[in-house]
């Protein structure tokens, strides 16, 4: 997945049709920007969004 620039460290794990999102961005436009890129990829279910802001 490609992610925002700017973008600390995102860590994506996925399992079948489920992705959860962990990790710290510096803006809550770059959060929505990751879950975003998330939902986008087809089969995607699920997002487990558990980025921080900071």
């Amino acid at each position: 997945m490609i992610f925002p620039a700017g973008a600390n460290a995102i860590n994506v794990r996925v399992s079948d049709s489920r992705v959860v999102l962990e990790g710290d961005v510096h803006a809550l436009n770059e959060l929505r920007a990751a879950e975003q890129a998330a939902w986008s990829v087809p089969g995607v279910t699920i997002v487990e969004n558990h980025l921080h802001v900071g």
